[in-house]
């Protein structure tokens, strides 16, 4: 079954949520999204901590469809285990300190499995979470999995969800006077600017490269020409030779 479901809808549909969520817990002016609270007491969606069978996959999170069975390890052996339907189950292993930000997006982007599949029933279906290493050699079939129009889709929603247009522009107020962060040539950004997207991320609780795409979807990047930042080597330059 084909998706229909845009960009546009993702965005209007998830930042509602979050705006009712926080209006139920009289946090309207709140900067972060409280995403444990959002997933258990607004979605009512379970969440199971397990020890995810073979970790080597970089499979963090799985979102049940109440039938398809998971690998985990209980007392030190593997066993197979159907969890309920709409439930989500995390790697006991995101429970480090080091892991907070990357724990909060796995969940987000469990319970919008959730959210979508009970919008766009082509997209209700098992999936797991996989976190992309780049160093990491991984098999044809899993990077199908990992990249597949599901999985772009919900990582998409999972991005508005813990970082809905309404928090960003807050934080963007915040760091930078509301003004789009000035980046050149997509790619190239200032110290400064760098320090002030991982003011942005820290405050809205992701990891920093998340932070980037979120501002990228947002259009919140003020992009200008290289040249316009290599200039300053010139200038350097010319008053070396004088």
């Amino acid at each position: 079954m084909k998706s229909f479901t845009s960009a546009n809808e993702i965005e209007t549909l998830f930042s509602g949520i979050v705006k009712e969520f926080m209006y139920f817990c009289h946090n309207t002016n709140g900067r972060c999204v409280d995403i444990i609270g959002l997933t258990a007491d607004y979605l009512n969606m379970p969440i199971f901590i397990e020890e995810f069978a073979n970790p080597k996959t970089g499979r963090n999170g799985y979102y049940s469809d109440g039938e398809q069975q998971l690998e985990i390890v209980r007392d030190g052996h593997i066993q197979s285990v159907t969890f309920p339907k709409n439930s989500m189950v995390l790697d006991k292993r995101l429970k480090s300190a080091d892991n907070l930000a990357i724990l909060r997006f796995v969940i987000a982007h469990e319970a919008s499995h959730y959210i979508l599949g009970e919008y766009d029933p082509a997209l209700d279906k098992a999936a797991f979470h996989t976190e992309f290493v780049m160093s990491t050699d991984y098999p044809m079939d899993l990077l199908k999995e990992m990249f597949n129009l599901c999985e772009a889709i919900t990582d998409r929603a999972a991005r508005c969800l813990l970082m809905p247009d309404f928090l960003v522009q807050r934080s963007l107020k915040k760091y930078n006077n509301g003004e789009k962060i000035i980046r050149y040539d997509e790619c190239v950004m200032t110290l400064d600017n760098k320090i002030k997207v991982q003011q942005m991320a820290d405050a809205l609780g992701v990891e920093y490269d998340r932070m980037l795409t979120r501002l990228r979807e947002l259009d919140l990047f003020d992009v200008r020409p290289l040249s316009e930042y290599l200039s300053r080597f010139r200038h350097m330059e010319m008053n070396d030779e004088e």
